[in-house]
């Protein structure tokens, strides 16, 4: 989480001091994402019950759809979009995966406050992330980047809260 977060917040830093986007930069940080919710449900899992579990899941049908997109997106002859047009399969793909980490955001932070499965005043810090990035993408549909490097930011810390949790070893959600 903290490396992707790290770099969504230097594409936009990027592109805000008027440079171009780094190639592959914004388009990792999604799996990385997706496998540091598979690192939190971690740290929830002894009392996630459904909930938690419907995080994991929505976690790794995020990873999958990624991975196919990428696949996808290798093979000869492969339609590619070059703007916002929606290409089928590769968008849809796309769709899925952030669909998927934010569903997983979304329930693991319940799982996470109802649980406390970080320690206080952090275990408010994954559903709350989820919930702010809600106004904030769809002010980034709009192509400003100051959202990006918010939501980017916000991964960061959520990624160092959960790898430096009282309860337990650092997990995959430091990536």
């Amino acid at each position: 989480m903290t490396l992707g977060g790290l770099f969504w917040v230097l594409k936009a830093g990027a592109i805000i001091l008027g440079g171009d986007q780094p190639p592959l930069i914004f388009e990792v940080a999604p799996l990385l994402f997706a496998l540091g919710l598979v690192g939190l449900s971690r740290h929830v899992s002894p009392q996630a019950g459904p909930i938690g579990t419907s995080g994991m899941v929505a976690a790794s049908l995020a990873i999958v759809a990624w991975l196919a997109a990428i696949v996808y997106a290798a093979l000869p002859g492969a339609r590619v979009p070059t703007g916002e047009e929606f290409v089928f399969p590769l968008s849809l793909l796309v769709l899925v995966s952030s669909l998927g980490i934010f569903v997983s955001l979304i329930l693991l932070g319940v799982v996470a406050l109802r649980t406390r499965g970080l320690p206080p005043p952090w275990h408010r810090l994954p559903l709350g992330v989820g919930l702010v990035s809600i106004p904030l993408a769809a002010t980034g549909m709009l192509h400003i980047e100051l959202p990006i490097l918010l939501i980017g930011g916000l991964w960061m810390l959520l990624g160092y809260t959960i790898s430096h949790s009282a309860k337990g070893p650092a997990t995959t959600a430091a990536l």
